[in-house]
């Protein structure tokens, strides 16, 4: 694969992992996010799995644990 291609895939992943974070409590669609990155589903999931290391669920699922086990110990909620 050329440099400038894998340039570009992972600008599209940053630009996806960045609206991720914004919207982590919204209902995120995979088929939103590839069209966010501008590459069909299933390219966009081989794409993103290749720069993460996680499927897009992994890495929701993830980022939703870690947030949840922030607000756990900087509050007193249970």
């Amino acid at each position: 694969m050329k440099e400038t291609t894998k340039v570009e895939y992972l600008r599209r992943v940053q630009r996806v992992q960045s609206y991720i974070e914004k919207h982590l409590s919204d209902k995120l669609i995979p088929l939103e996010l590839s069209k966010l990155a501008n590459l069909s589903p299933h390219h966009f999931h081989r794409i993103f799995r290749g720069i993460t290391g996680e499927s897009i669920l992994e890495y929701v699922r993830r980022l939703k644990l870690e947030r949840s086990a922030r607000r756990l110990r900087t509050t007193e909620k249970k």
